[in-house]
Parts: C-alpha cells; sequence; structure tokens
C-alpha cells in the first residue's frame, strides 16, 4: 500500500488536476474540515465533484489556474485550523493516505509524531497555493464559517434554490 501512496504523491506533484471542467462545482480541502457533507449537500443542486473522492478532485493540492481561467466552474476550497484537520485526519488513520493525495512523500513515508508533521506541513502548502493567488472562480471559506457563509456559498456556486440555505445541515460537533 505505501508503494501506491509514494506513487500518488509523487503523482500528484506532476500531473494536472482529472477532468473538472464538466463540473457546475468544484470543492476541495486538505480533509478533515467538512467537505463531504458540503459536497452531499451541494450535490443536491448542481454537478459538483464526488464526496466520497472517487475521481480524485476533492484534496487536488494546488489550483490548476489556466485550466481554471478557460472554464466555467465554480470552486469552493475549505480550509480549517491545521491542528484539528492534523487531529481529524490521524483519528480516522489517513495520514498517508491524505499525505499522498496533497503530494508530500514524506507524509507517506514517515511514522507516528513525525508524520503528523510533515502532513501538517502539506496542509499549510496546499492552502497557501489555493489562497495565495486570488481567482473569481474560487471562493475560500474557513470550516468554523462554512455554516455562516452558507448564502455566500450558493451564490458564488450560481444556487438559486432557497431550500440550498434552508436545508443547509446542522453544525456537529467535531471531535477532539
Amino acid at each position: 500500500m505505501q508503494s501506491v501512496q509514494l506513487v500518488t504523491a509523487i503523482g500528484r506533484n506532476f500531473w494536472s488536476a482529472p477532468a473538472f471542467e464538466h463540473l457546475d462545482a468544484w470543492v476541495v480541502s486538505p480533509g478533515g474540515v467538512g467537505t463531504t457533507f458540503l459536497l452531499n449537500h451541494i450535490n443536491q443542486y448542481i454537478q459538483a465533484n464526488n464526496p466520497d473522492d472517487l475521481d480524485g478532485l476533492k484534496h487536488w493540492p494546488k489550483p490548476p489556474l489556466s485550466r481554471i481561467t478557460a472554464t466555467d466552474t465554480r470552486i469552493l476550497f475549505v480550509m480549517g485550523d491545521i491542528p484539528s484537520i492534523v487531529s481529524s485526519i490521524d483519528r480516522r488513520g489517513w495520514l498517508s493516505e491524505q499525505s499522498a493525495k496533497l503530494g508530500h512523500i514524506f507524509g507517506v513515508m514517515l511514522r507516528k509524531e513525525s508524520q503528523r508533521r510533515a502532513f501538517a506541513f502539506a496542509v499549510l502548502k496546499m492552502q497557501r497555493r489555493w489562497t495565495e493567488e486570488p481567482h473569481s472562480s474560487i471562493m475560500t471559506v474557513k470550516y468554523d464559517d462554512i455554516w455562516d457563509q452558507a448564502a455566500m456559498i450558493a451564490e458564488h456556486l450560481e444556487i438559486v434554490d432557497k431550500s440550498f440555505i434552508e436545508e443547509f445541515p446542522e453544525r456537529k460537533p467535531r471531535h477532539p
């Protein structure tokens, strides 16, 4: 399994993002920030990427700016508090897998506390990449602000159905 994750980690640094141009919305995050519930809700209204990451888009490490400019796909980047993200991913036993998806080789190869630090670095790097070059197609939202910004998310994703906001999922307590 580690060799597959290493290939994934290396490839994420050189491959182009999988096709997203056919989607109305692309939601991306480092993981551990509610992306699955958000994608499940969004996909009831418009066509977005797969909530289970079966299309490989959910945790893409950097924005493909030239392709974003050439498409109408609206992008939502969800970020959060790095220690909370690391704890969430570690608790579920996904540090190696998520490190690979973020293109971070050391996060795949290291173990224990070193792996946690490597993954935290990968999250920081991803968050910088997605936020340092603003683009009109990309909206950034922090995990803690998702519920307060539901209307702005709907507007950005061009969801006009009012039930998107009315039926927005309730916030659940985070696990430490």
